[in-house]
């Protein structure tokens, strides 16, 4: 309580005067005042002084007494101040890395190795790449792709991590199971943001690119291992996903300008 001389504090400790030792209740704290000042003690001031007296008192005393006259009652109702916690929203985030980290696009010209063009066709709501012999004017009709290139732990110069988009469009190459078909179907799917799509999602999409023989290319799907992009012999045929080596479809291409 408060006394015109200062803090008057009440608890049980030992004290020694001499060889005598007597139970001490009261202890008289005082706090020091500018002149002048006419500001009121604040009551955190109290608080800190209770704690720095009762903590330098319980040092001498036993595990029982400390039991016997101070708990954790009086701690909450005299030291320490209970506040609520308000939340006002949670986030949760994904602590899982991506397999496949991107690191830049290029844009390149990419052909097979009879030289046929890659060309967009679209129909209606319908949209499919084909492979034909372009020339003079027609030239202008030749797809240029976007090549999105990614990075892997190990990195393997031989097995390039990409993504293939017709530049100037929506449109990436992406891998699916089609019901009824004996191999994957290669298609054009529309996507706002390749950069945006992760981990399992990113895999239709995903192709690694392996030197083959000479300045000649391959693209492996990486959902369809061995099964790699494809043209027909034949002109104005749609680019597809054909078992790797087969001795039908080409899968030999001309990156240009090679990376």
């Amino acid at each position: 309580m408060e006394t015109p001389q200062g803090l008057l504090v009440t608890f049980p400790f030992w004290s020694k005067i001499g060889d005598k030792k007597a139970w001490k209740t009261d202890v008289l704290l005082q706090e020091s005042h500018n002149a002048g000042c006419s500001c009121k003690p604040m009551s955190s001031f109290r608080k800190a002084i209770m704690l720095v007296v009762v903590v330098e008192k319980l040092k001498g005393k036993t595990r029982s007494e400390k039991q016997d006259f101070f708990g954790d009652d009086d701690l909450l109702n005299h030291i320490l101040v209970e506040e609520d916690i308000t939340c006002d929203e949670i986030q949760t985030y994904d602590a899982r890395l991506s397999k496949f980290q991107y690191n830049k696009t290029t844009v390149h010209i990419i052909r097979d190795h009879r030289q046929k063009c890659l060309a967009l066709q679209q129909f209606q709501d319908n949209a499919r790449l084909v492979s034909l012999f372009l020339q003079g004017q027609n030239i202008e009709r030749e797809a240029k792709i976007n090549v999105n290139s990614y990075i892997t732990a190990p990195f393997d110069v031989n097995k390039r991590p990409v993504t293939l988009g017709i530049a100037g469009s929506k449109f990436y190459l992406c891998c699916s199971a089609e019901e009824g078909s004996q191999d994957p179907v290669l298609c054009l799917k529309e996507v706002d943001n390749i950069k945006d799509i992760k981990n399992d999602d990113l895999l239709p999409f995903m192709f690694f690119k392996k030197p083959s023989s000479g300045v000649f290319n391959s693209f492996e799907s990486a959902a369809f291992p061995s099964y790699c992009i494809s043209t027909s012999q034949q002109e104005n045929q749609q680019v597809q996903l054909k078992p790797q080596e087969s001795q039908v479809f080409l899968q030999d291409f001309i990156v240009n300008p090679n990376f």
